[in-house]
């Protein structure tokens, strides 16, 4: 990564080829750190500013403070983007149940077939966590234990804190809400330590509007964002991607993923795409039989199954292998079109 050099871009001026410029400099993704300058609040020349792949941007006239709080954000963002550290990728729901946690775990243990190097499963979920229960695991210790010891945390007390299943291994979730409630504090450092010693980190959370989760989703490298094509979850993930917007979450990081996709009941995938201004990257069909089965066994979605084939397409993908498409696309439907119509919002 060339980190030496940061361009400043006037936006305003001719938007169309500084928006053009930003995608050139910007590829691939974060290869140059790229700044949006504005004289005057335009949120929707920022939105596509940060879309075509700026950074973070700026605003004219600026303070010493404003602009040293722009070089803070800039080095975190270089910071967890570097070659030779490990991928962080966050698996967050778009509205509570679309089965984020569920998917986290079928790609840990499909780890054999996308990952290279060691693996990392981290939930950070201090409510509700599940990940202890998906894999069958117990442990006296959980993160706020890490977090506890974070200032003398080394390799020896951290493989204490850990657990090891089939291969990665796993750092728990509380078991009392009750207590994290209590001791609730940032976990981000514990990605710090963690990236030294793993090539790839899965992280669980509640969500993005949850404890931290926008702390999370700034030092992950990609954010999964699971949702279903239902339209009250649809409208949810509406908000959490504007929600990653305001804080500038750059789009190009995130995934979004479609789960439980049942076309008689919801929108289509491009549909979908047009209506989040957002691509999809993957599709997981509904298959409840399957999927319970699985977790009773503790063991990954059958690949006999439509929902197993399209979850280790997913990992191929994260693996940067390619993969078959694991559903055939359709044109718009009346209800496509109507559901379209409500949800979709001005970028």
């Amino acid at each position: 990564m060339n980190t030496g050099s940061w361009w400043f871009i006037d936006v305003e001026p001719e938007p169309a080829i500084a928006l053009q410029t930003i995608r050139e400099l910007s590829e691939p993704a974060g290869s140059n750190p790229v700044i949006a300058i504005l004289t005057r609040n335009n949120p929707e020349l920022i939105l596509q500013s940060l879309r075509a792949g700026a950074l973070d941007f700026l605003m004219i006239p600026f303070t010493k403070e404003e602009f040293q709080a722009l070089v803070r954000r800039i080095c975190q963002k270089i910071e967890v983007t570097m070659p030779g550290q490990a991928r962080v990728i966050l698996w967050v729901p778009g509205k509570g149940a679309s089965g984020a946690s569920t998917l986290c775990a079928n790609l840990a243990l499909l780890h054999p077939h996308w990952v290279s190097g060691q693996l990392l499963v981290m939930d950070l979920d201090p409510l509700a966590g599940t990940l202890g229960f998906l894999f069958n695991l117990k442990s006296n210790y959980s993160f706020l234990d890490a977090l506890q010891r974070f200032q003398i945390l080394d390799q020896e007390l951290w493989r204490g804190l850990v657990v090891s299943a089939d291969g990665f291994d796993v750092l728990l979730a509380p078991e009392n809400p009750a207590e994290a409630l209590k001791e609730l504090a940032d976990p981000t450092p514990l990605i710090s330590f963690a990236r030294q010693h793993y090539d790839v980190i899965l992280i669980d959370c509640g969500g993005l509007f949850a404890p931290y989760g926008i702390e999370l989703a700034r030092v992950a490298t990609e954010v999964i964002l699971v949702t279903t094509n239902e339209l009250t979850a649809l409208e949810a993930t509406q908000k959490g991607l504007a929600y990653l917007d305001e804080h500038h979450i750059d789009r190009h990081k995130v995934r979004l993923v479609i789960n439980r996709y049942a076309e008689q009941w919801g929108l289509s995938r491009p549909a979908i795409a047009a209506a989040l201004h957002q691509e999809v990257f993957a599709v997981i069909p509904s298959d409840y039989e399957a999927v319970q089965r699985s977790i009773v066994e503790r063991k990954p979605v059958s690949s006999a199954s439509p929902t197993g084939r399209a979850m280790l397409a997913l990992a191929q993908q994260l693996g940067g292998r390619p993969a078959g498409s694991a559903l055939r696309r359709t044109g718009k439907s009346w209800w496509n079109h109507l559901a379209t119509r409500f949800l979709r919002r001005t970028p």
